[in-house]
């Protein structure tokens, strides 16, 4: 499945979407994480998968907003940027820039771990995961 309106995904009112096709199209890969990658498609499938509650956490964990600017994803400005942790492994957490809209994400194995640690990282509050 590839990616192409996060927006559309994040902000869904019944947490599913038909369309993913356009998010690659809005979310830098920072040259680390390919948007065909595994690890990517794996955020993705992630993303669809969450709750109303659980993408606005996201949302603000990755941007210190709760909600996408007008126009959604295409008008967040920086863009997105997604790359890999480097040295992180499953028991690892995300961390993010929020002033620059960076997410680094270790390369887990499967969608389950990824979750969990996403989740986990939502609910953290201060500086400690960065």
């Amino acid at each position: 499945m590839y990616v192409s309106k996060l927006f559309e995904v994040i902000r869904s009112k019944n947490g599913r979407s038909s369309h993913l096709s356009g998010l690659r199209c809005h979310v830098n890969d920072g040259g680390i994480i390919g948007v065909c990658s595994p690890g990517f498609q794996r955020l993705v499938n992630v993303l669809v998968g969450m709750s109303g509650d659980e993408r606005k956490a996201f949302l603000q964990f990755t941007t210190g907003c709760s909600s996408l600017p007008p126009g959604g994803l295409a008008n967040l400005q920086p863009r997105l940027t997604v790359v890999r942790k480097v040295d992180s492994t499953d028991g690892g957490y995300p961390s993010v820039n929020t002033c620059v809209h960076y997410l680094k994400l270790p390369e887990y194995s499967s969608e389950e771990i990824l979750r969990d640690r996403l989740l986990a990282a939502t609910k953290e509050k201060g500086f400690h995961l960065n």
